[in-house]
């Protein structure tokens, strides 16, 4: 825990960061912050009892599998939404029509150099959240795609957002469409067998274009 600290302060004063937010995330981020700072804590307490306590004790177990309980340090997200109190980091920006345009934004305040695969996976989201640039798009998010298709592997991006129907998955459209019911804004569906989770939202999707263009 002290080193972490110490890592933070050091590259505060090194980079001398022109406001609080570019530091914040520098130290929850970028410099291995809170989240492995939390995995260090819980498994060297598991480890400490282990030697104390011994492995068969009650409690080692107890610390055992409690350090495999991850802990939420943090809420990005382009939606209205309430974070918990407790959470470290919240950074909820509704007017962007995508996560990862608020993702990118991080790079390019730390002014970190994007690898390949994390441009494909970022221009991936970017794409379906905004519904191929057509839905809610901000000026932040022009500059997010601008930026990121030059980097990507468009062939895998392509590959991805053209999911392929297969014949048996349009029973699923067709239950949907027959059973949909729409009161405040919200359609509400009950599947009897389920589907697949990647082709619910695709329906999903087919669901809100046309309230979204104003059908």
């Amino acid at each position: 825990m002290i080193s972490q600290i110490l890592k933070s302060i050091i590259d505060i004063f090194r980079r001398k960061p022109p406001s609080a937010k570019p530091v914040m995330l520098r130290i929850f981020w970028a410099t291995g912050g809170m989240p492995s700072s939390y995995s260090a804590v819980v498994t060297a307490l598991a480890t400490s009892i282990a030697f104390v306590e011994g492995l068969g004790s009650p409690l080692f177990i107890l610390a055992f599998f409690y350090a495999f309980i991850g802990r939420e340090t943090a809420i990005i997200d382009h939606h209205e939404s309430t974070p918990p109190e407790d959470v470290l980091v919240s950074d909820i920006r509704t007017d962007y029509g995508a996560c990862s345009s608020i993702i990118f934004s991080y790079f390019r305040e730390l002014d970190q150099l994007i690898p390949s695969s994390v441009s494909t996976a970022l221009l991936v989201g970017l794409l379906a959240d905004t519904a191929l640039m057509t839905r809610r798009v901000s000026r932040a998010d022009i500059e997010a795609y601008t930026t990121l298709y030059d980097t990507s592997d468009i062939r895998l991006v392509n590959s991805i957002l053209r999911n392929k129907l297969r014949q048996e998955d349009l029973v699923f459209y067709r239950q949907a469409i027959d059973r949909v019911r729409i009161q405040d804004r919200f359609a509400f569906c009950y599947l009897d067998e389920g589907c697949d989770v990647s082709l619910l939202g695709i329906i999903g999707d087919f669901f809100k274009r046309p309230a979204q263009s104003g059908c």
